[in-house]
């Protein structure tokens, strides 16, 4: 497993601008090994970690490592990570990335269960957040897009 997951993110090559990892069984052993790929990596636009049971401490781990070289090195758009088994605190740190990713434009995050208190913290970083470019969230609350209405 590991060797799949860290052969692409090398960073002599860290020139990748789309990875899917989906249904990997990577858990948090592989959020660690996923974010040691990522340092310095400015092209990545879309990461699928869908299904791959990374709870809270794994999304912690990946959030930690895209947001580490600041707004300015991430070129992330889409971050798919449907059920993960994520509450809360992977809620929290999904609502940190929000905050500070300037190229985030979609976020998935169906399948996972934040409760009311972690989709509050999401909507308090959208709210907050003068810099989200964020337009497209999934739940399985609700899907908000820009184009959402009434």
């Amino acid at each position: 497993m590991f060797a799949f997951v860290s052969a692409p993110l090398d960073r002599k090559a860290n020139t990748f601008c789309a990875r899917s990892l989906y249904n990997n069984d990577l858990g948090p052993e592989g959020a660690i090994t996923i974010a040691d790929g990522l340092k310095g990596n400015t092209t990545l636009t879309s990461l699928d970690v869908s299904h791959n049971a990374l709870g809270d401490a794994g999304l912690k781990i990946l959030v930690d490592a895209l947001v580490a070289g600041g707004p300015e090195s991430g070129a992330l758009r889409r971050l798919l990570c449907a059920d993960n088994g994520a509450g809360v605190a992977g809620a929290g740190a999904l609502a940190h990335l929000i905050c500070t990713s300037t190229s985030l434009q979609l976020l998935d995050l169906r399948g996972n269960d934040p409760t009311d208190r972690g989709l509050e913290k999401i909507g308090h970083a959208l709210l907050e957040s003068k810099k989200s470019m964020l337009g497209y969230l999934r739940s399985d609350a609700f899907d908000l897009s820009e184009f959402t209405t009434d």
